[in-house]
């Protein structure tokens, strides 16, 4: 038995998972890109980049903003400050209680009411002749016959019109046509009396807020009540303060010695700060795509470098037995203490997440913080200690206590309305009634929630305006005049800033309708009915006195009782009760030690860093020449490219590995199709089923490929990552469905949905975010493999040869006369010798055009800075200013990039520099040549971009900063530059893919010719895209994917470029004389082509800037190619429908100025007539709207001060 039990244990712990062939090859890639990776990291360290903060946010997979605002903190002293809190509010409880929150709120509920008291009958003194006759005088005259401004109005044609509104208001599109045509009578029948009804409700409705009445009614309710309970109330609060007086000296510890108090700092604040940036990483499902670490999937594979270097694939395809292998491995070492100082911080760092997020850790923090940003407010801000002004404001209250006459309270019971004012209750409730549904429907405040007339009235006209002009079209169905009517009032108050459609609107009339019914009959009730008593026996006046009210109300007002410090000390007490116990406070220390011990991990990985890169300065690093680190050119590229390939292929074995749950995800159910269609970003995941097929299908394609792939060389292996460029997998945000997951998780409707959705986000199934690495991925490793051949040695060099000089005696001067001919000669020599090389003649022709060149010579060059001044898909120039840094401007100018692009903003690159203050900038880029007579998208010139009253304004270094930018512009205002010579754009660097519509015969051939320039697949890295042209040359397409090209600033060049390539290798260069110039797109010739490519090449101030663009569609198939056009165009794609009240009556986007600002994309199927004489709003289909951008059509606005289009904007 034991034998056999032996015997399965070896067979079972001798069964391995062998590892697939894409497996193989991923774990290859891995290696070189981890390689690579380290290789980057340590040239940053040796270059002293300053990334750092960049590089630990990714390893610890956090945003650079959330980490270090977590780590943002004093924590240390946050701690002690609240473990002395906690120590003296537990020995202040062990001798006394505090006062209880319920009499802290009575406290201030009776300041504000003594406060508001004295404020009213001070503004409206008491007038001691009112009486309750004086009400109902008002009543009988002004309500007798108050409902009769209500019998104008036909109680059938507003019930009417809302039974047919509730039909044509809902979200059908089918109806009855029958019962429409009936439906659509009866409303042309009503709709003028309605509209003469609320004429009539809106004369009736200004009259009664202004009734004499309210003011009147107002006035002696407030009094009564004042004579009843001010005294009283003032007594409750000298009582109450009493208790507070005790409180604070029990509390004087805390509060009274600001040396020596806990609450001078901002503790509270910075816990608050570091919880909501916890919270915000926490609630993230995936971290911010790595960019400089993205080649270690963990940080632990950081340590794993020295295996790597010593990994079999390696050796045998990089190494190849070079034994110069040590001096890689050598100078990756310095990069070893900080790996393992890195492995301490992540530890540190999940233990602090893993403890933040236990039980109910973050409500308590929460609650601490709070609390603590209180008392350290008030403790701060206090102006009288607190014991002072609760004795002094107590005296103060004192003095105002009167003594009432001896029998007030007796003639109060008599006092003549408290009789009356009981039977006024049904009066006032119906006159309230009245009121309330006025200010919902009717109203003139702008304050009150409600829709005012003008609205109603502008929107009722507007909706009839809809309803004749739909009829008079000649509709086939009645419907369609229907619903677009009542559609018409409800987005016409939604435009408005409120929201109700016409059932609701007519509803009020209705209400309005019954309380005016029964406003007579309470009326004459109350006016019919004998008094109780048959003579009054107390007047107004006499009761008025024996209250001394206006004795007390004189005394508080001259006493300028300090309210806002009395309520301090009362806001002091009750922060101090709602102090939280020492468990609360423990966990939130807890919490803080926690972050001292990142923040300790954190400091160690700065001094390893610092260490490692030493003294040296940045030019020494650089210069030197022996370190094989530096040898990599443009190694964060490489890193970054070589990092995703290899991302994106191990991504690929863990979705084949989640094969068996993915193909279970069927077709979800209508429900949870609904709930999806309500989030923009779950489109394709509403559809996953079919997605996931065709990208398994593709995947396993791929991977069957791998196994011809694993054993070859590093090239042919990387031929893997074109293959993989065409995979789309299942587009989407993670975020938005990780959030929809979390919202429905609980509903046992969604509990299928919930699981797949689960195996959706196990792995990221977007693989279109790859695309653009990948399809530079062979070029990555083949420029890889020339830097490991180099460092290697496996490039051979010249060797070196030995030439034997015979030396001659000569006398001094022939020698010195020989010399400089020698050198004159040798000069002559190396100049001409130089310009007979590829780059002397470069060089000289650069000079040429420097001094002698033409415009046009210009142009041809600048053709290319779409691409040429671009790094890591940004513009350099105008990332320099934005990053202020000097040095990589600098280098950007010298490379002649275009001086005078604009940014997204409209400012060009020196109103940018001018704006932000930065005389260094300013100055290169004038002397580079930047254009100081260019207006920005306000019309100012780049020297109008320093404030006027800067002086005034700006402080220290940017007061400094602003007069050296004055300085600069007055010294060389008549002085012109010539702008830098643009480098030539190399052909090796041409991105060329032939559209699909190209003969393929030919593209087949011109892609096996120019195989390392060209893609069958597009990309935003493309220089040119090649089409197929009619005879006249002119593209003809309706294809938005193919256009989109153009406006991102694609050269287009004509099929018979590649034929003529084909015989002339050479023409390659030429691609200027195969330009296309014409578009024909929905039927219409445009010549705007060649405008479009030169606009984006010198990033022309953006054509759609301040355009608001709303898609108002159903379904919009090409909504992220619009969104990207729009955004990359100055305009701003919005995700709701525009609401005027945000944006600036009169302003339109500059470039537009005969357009509103708000541009509405349609299919159609939405009535937008509404909005088609509405000059803020312009209406588009999607082919008008690429027709629109085709055209190209400018019309600047030249005001002096451009309207803003977005109301807060600046």
């Amino acid at each position: 038995m034991f034998k056999v039990f032996l015997l399965f244990a070896l067979l079972l712990f001798s069964i391995t998972t062998e590892s697939s062939d894409l497996e193989l090859v991923s774990d290859n890639f891995r290696v070189l890109a981890r390689i690579t990776n380290a290789i980057f990291l340590q040239s940053a360290v040796i270059q002293k980049s300053n990334i750092s903060k960049e590089v630990i946010a990714e390893f610890l997979k956090t945003s650079v903003s959330n980490f270090y605002e977590i780590v943002d903190i004093d924590a240390q002293s946050a701690a002690s400050v609240l473990k002395n809190l906690d120590g003296e509010v537990t020995k202040i409880l062990e001798r006394h209680e505090f006062t209880n929150k319920k009499i802290i709120n009575e406290i201030l509920t009776n300041l504000k009411n003594i406060s508001s008291t004295v404020e009213i009958l001070t503004k409206n003194p008491i007038d001691p002749n009112l009486t309750f006759e004086n009400i109902k005088d008002s009543m009988r005259e002004e309500f007798k016959n108050m409902s009769e401004y209500g019998r104008k109005c036909d109680k059938d044609v507003y019930k009417k019109i809302r039974k047919i509104a509730k039909i044509y208001e809902t979200n059908r599109n089918e109806f009855n046509e029958e019962e429409a045509a009936k439906h659509l009578r009866e409303l042309e029948k009503y709709l003028e009396p309605f509209r003469n009804c609320f004429k009539t409700v809106s004369t009736f409705a200004n009259r009664f807020v202004n009734l004499p009445f309210w003011k009147f009614r107002r006035q002696y309710q407030f009094t009564k009540i004042a004579m009843d309970r001010l005294r009283t109330i003032i007594e409750l609060t000298i009582d109450d303060m009493s208790k507070l007086q005790k409180d604070v000296e029990m509390s004087h510890n805390i509060w009274k010695d600001k040396s020596k108090s806990n609450l001078l700092g901002s503790f509270g604040p910075q816990i608050s700060q570091t919880l909501n940036a916890f919270l915000t990483d926490v609630r993230r499902i995936d971290p911010v795509p790595p960019t400089l670490t993205v080649g270690f999937l963990k940080p632990k594979e950081l340590l794993s470098v020295p295996k790597d270097l010593q990994n079999p694939w390696f050796k045998k395809y990089f190494i190849r037995g070079s034994s110069l292998i040590k001096d890689l491995s050598k100078a990756l070492e310095p990069l070893n203490p900080i790996s393992v100082s890195i492995q301490d911080l992540e530890k540190e760092w999940i233990d602090f997440k893993r403890s933040a997020r236990e039980d109910f850790r973050i409500p308590n923090v929460n609650r601490t913080a709070f609390v603590l940003h209180n008392l350290e407010n008030l403790v701060q801000n206090q102006t009288i200690p607190y014991d002072q002004i609760l004795k002094s404001e107590s005296e103060k209250l004192r003095k105002c206590v009167f003594k009432q006459g001896q029998d007030f309270f007796d003639k109060f019971e008599l006092f003549e309305a408290e009789e009356s004012e009981s039977k006024t209750n049904n009066v006032s409730k119906v006159l309230d009634e009245i009121h309330e549904t006025l200010r919902m429907a009717f109203t003139n405040d702008p304050t009150d929630e409600g829709i005012s007339q003008e609205v109603a009235r502008t929107c009722l006209n507007f909706a009839m305006q809809t309803f004749h002009d739909s009829s008079n079209s000649h509709h086939t169905k009645p419907s369609t005049v229907l619903k677009p009517t009542f559609e018409a009032f409800w987005y016409c108050t939604i435009d408005h800033g409120k929201d109700l459609d016409t059932s609701s609107f007519s509803k009020q009339f209705e209400k309005l309708e019954e309380s005016l019914d029964s406003l007579p009959i309470v009326v004459e009730a109350f006016l019919d009915e004998s008094p109780s008593f048959p003579t009054y026996p107390v007047p107004f006046q006499e009761i008025l006195n024996a209250s001394r009210l206006v004795e007390t109300v004189n005394c508080l007002r001259d006493q300028k009782m300090k309210v806002n410090e009395l309520r301090n000390a009362a806001y002091f007490v009750g922060n101090a009760t709602n102090f939280p116990n020492s468990s609360i406070i423990n966990e939130s220390v807890t919490f803080l030690e926690h972050i001292i011990k990142v923040q300790n991990a954190l400091k160690t990985v700065k001094t390893k860093i610092r260490h490692a890169t030493g003294n040296r300065t940045k030019r020494e690093a650089s210069a030197a020449p022996t370190n094989p680190i530096l040898t990599l050119k443009n190694s964060r590229l490489h890193s970054e490219n070589m990092g995703i390939c290899s991302l994106a292929l191990w991504n690929l074995v863990k979705v084949l590995e989640l094969k068996t749950p993915l193909l279970k995800i069927g077709e979800f159910n209508e429900k949870v199709k609904t709930s999806m269609g309500h989030f923009p970003g779950l489109t394709n995941y509403i559809h996953a089923k079919s997605l996931i097929q065709d990208f398994l299908g593709q995947a396993e394609g791929i991977e069957k490929e791998a196994k011809q792939l694993k054993d070859k060389d590093p090239l042919k292996m990387a031929t893997v990552f074109a293959k993989m460029a065409n995979l789309k997998g299942v587009p989407g945000d993670r975020q938005m469905l990780h959030d929809w997951r979390n919202r429905y998780f609980w509903n046992m409707h969604y509990k299928e949905a919930i699981n797949h959705t689960a195996t959706l986000l196990e792995s990221n199934l977007d693989f279109a975010t790859y695309q653009s690495q990948l399809l530079d991925g062979r070029l990555t490793v083949n420029a890889l493999s020339k830097y490991f051949d180099e460092i290697f040695g496996h490039v051979k060099k010249d060797k070196l040869k030995t030439v034997i000089v015979e030396k001659h005696t000569l006398s001094w001067p022939i020698i010195i006369g020989i010399g400089i001919g020698s050198v004159f000669l040798l000069f002559v020599a190396a100049l001409v010798i130089f310009g007979m090389t590829k780059w002397g003649r470069k060089t000289y022709r650069n000079w040429y055009l420097f001094y002698f060149g033409k415009p046009e010579e210009f142009e041809k060059r600048w053709r290319y800075s779409c691409f040429m001044d671009k790094v890591n898909g940004e513009n350099a120039l105008l990332d320099a200013v934005r990053e202020t840094n000097k040095a990589n401007l600098l280098v950007a100018l010298k490379r002649g990039v275009y001086v005078n692009a604009y940014n997204i903003f409209g400012n060009t690159a020196l109103h940018a520099a001018t704006k932000g203050g930065h005389p260094d900038l300013v100055e290169a880029l004038i002397r580079h040549g930047a254009d100081r007579s260019l207006l920005n998208a306000k019309n100012r010139t780049p020297e109008q971009m320093v404030p006027l009253r800067y002086k005034q304004i700006s402080k220290g270094k940017d007061l400094a900063n602003f007069e050296k930018i004055q300085m600069i512009y007055k010294k060389y205002r008549k002085k012109n530059f010539r702008i830098r010579v643009p480098e030539i754009f190399p052909v090796f660097s041409f991105r060329i893919w032939p559209e699909e519509r190209t003969d393929d015969t030919l593209t087949d051939n011109f892609m096996n010719v120019f195989q390392s320039i060209t893609s069958n697949e597009p990309s935003i890295h493309m220089t040119h895209c090649v089409v197929k042209t009619d005879e006249n040359g002119i593209l003809e397409t309706d294809n938005l994917g193919l256009l989109f090209w153009m406006f991102h600033g694609c050269i287009i060049v004509k099929e018979k470029w590649m034929t003529d390539c084909l015989q002339n290798e050479k023409l390659i260069e030429q691609d200027y004389n195969y330009l296309v110039e014409k578009v024909k797109y929905n039927g219409k010739i445009f010549d705007t082509v060649i405008q479009w490519s030169q606009a984006m090449a010198k990033s022309e101030l953006p054509y759609l800037y301040g355009a608001q663009v709303a898609v108002v569609m159903k379904e919009c198939p090409n909504l992220l190619l619009l969104s990207t056009l729009v955004n990359n165009h100055g305009g701003t794609m919005i995700n709701e429908f525009p609401v005027r009240k945000k944006y600036t009556p009169g302003s339109h986007p500059y470039c537009h100025t005969h357009l509103g600002p708000l541009f509405l994309i349609h299919d159609g199927n939405y009535d937008l007539k509404i909005y088609q004489n509405d000059k803020m709003f312009t209406i588009f289909t999607e082919a008008e709207f690429i027709e629109f951008m085709l055209k190209r059509d400018i019309h600047k606005d030249t005001n002096e001060n451009p309207v803003n289009v977005l109301r807060d904007s600046e």
